[in-house]
């Protein structure tokens, strides 16, 4: 598939992907100020749709809200940023650096997951063997089952093995140059898998995480030196086998050799747009696509479902419409994310704090 120009052909939540690999952006604020005072969808829709003026608020203002929002050239000229730009590396180059080790063993945990099945769909187009793991043997089956009938690519079957965690991640985990968990967003669950992966892993074996924006630091955290020098987030965005936008996240203490082998290895072998991201609250792509998804349902609350997402859908540019792809990720993934942002950031340095605030309605509905 090729990848994503046109705002009115993007994802939702992969507004950062025009980033590209050019340019860095950092701030205690990723999401960015596009006018100030903040001015939420509730107002401009309330105030937009009856003709009405909005104070601040300009309705060519309308057009940041598309997916190309985060290019090179950030509309939000009352903002201090730093750019940190990079020199991208010729094709000889990136050949080279994925010359530098081999894949050919793949472990995905957590593969009967959307998520999970997705990226090791993906990586039976890359590498010789991939390996399915789950809580028990039957669920990796289904999850084998699912990325099949996904991708319709006969090389996942011929490419791939199953097993469970309790029988089979050690021995899988201590052939694999690659893991990959793809767990849900839970941070103790996380580290749970990770205590057995570091017991069976080799020291050069790289492990990645999938996760939509937990800290890398923090996951990595008192393990040994080998693993935190070869662990990193890679982060794709369902479904993985269409959607080619994928952050690439390095830890304080990853090996930079490492971060640009996978960035290399990504790209060449897995046909990736990559996006390098600092290790903060959801990243860049949730970090602004979960934004706008939750005010959303906070929005339907007051209008409902069906106008909420004809207004903040066809109109913006997206593929799939805001509350539609809450529902394909999942409600407690949703959830996880989004408390996750609003959890470790605040009101003084995000001025759209309140939008990350899960509603009401919809954690009671997950709580019964």
């Amino acid at each position: 598939m090729e990848p994503l120009r046109s705002p009115r052909r993007a994802s939702p939540g992969l507004a950062a992907s025009s980033c590209r690999r050019t340019v860095f952006f950092q701030s205690t604020d990723p999401l960015g100020s596009l006018r100030a005072p903040y001015r939420g969808l509730h107002e401009a829709i309330s105030l937009g749709t009856s003709g009405a003026a909005i104070p601040g608020f300009n309705r060519s203002d309308l057009a940041h809200c598309r997916a190309d929002t985060m290019t090179k050239e950030i509309r939000a000229p009352d903002r201090t940023k730093r750019e940190t730009k990079m020199s991208t590396p010729s094709a000889a180059e990136m050949r080279q650096i994925l010359a530098s080790r081999k894949i050919e063993r793949v472990v995905v945990l957590g593969a009967n997951g959307t998520m999970g099945y997705g990226s090791a769909a993906l990586f039976t187009q890359a590498v010789p063997e991939v390996t399915f793991l789950a809580r028990t043997k039957a669920k990796a089956e289904a999850g084998l089952a699912a990325a099949i009938k996904q991708v319709r690519s006969p090389t996942v079957a011929t490419r791939s093995k199953t097993g469970s965690y309790d029988d089979d991640l050690a021995s899988a985990c201590a052939n694999a140059d690659l893991i990959f968990e793809a767990l849900t967003e839970d941070f103790d669950l996380k580290k749970d898998i990770f205590d057995k992966i570091e017991a069976a892993r080799r020291d050069d074996s790289i492990v990645a995480t999938v996760t939509s924006g937990l800290s890398i630091n923090s996951l990595c955290e008192g393990r040994s030196d080998s693993f935190r020098k070869n662990f990193l987030g890679l982060h794709f965005f369902n479904p993985p086998n269409v959607i080619v936008g994928t952050e690439l996240i390095a830890g304080n203490d990853t090996d930079p050799a490492v971060v640009d082998f996978v960035d290399a290895f990504s790209q060449i072998r897995l046909g990736r747009e990559m996006v390098r991201t600092y290790d903060t609250p959801a990243f860049a792509g949730n970090r602004v696509g979960f934004k706008v998804m939750n005010e959303c349902a906070q929005l339907a609350e007051e209008v409902g479902v069906l106008l909420a997402d004809k207004l903040v859908g066809p109109y913006t540019g997206r593929a799939m419409t805001p509350l539609t792809t809450v529902d394909l990720v999942g409600w407690d993934i949703h959830r996880a994310i989004v408390d996750n942002v609003y959890a470790n950031t605040s009101a003084a340095t995000d001025e759209a704090y309140e939008t990350n605030k899960l509603p009401d309605y919809m954690a009671k509905l997950i709580d019964k």
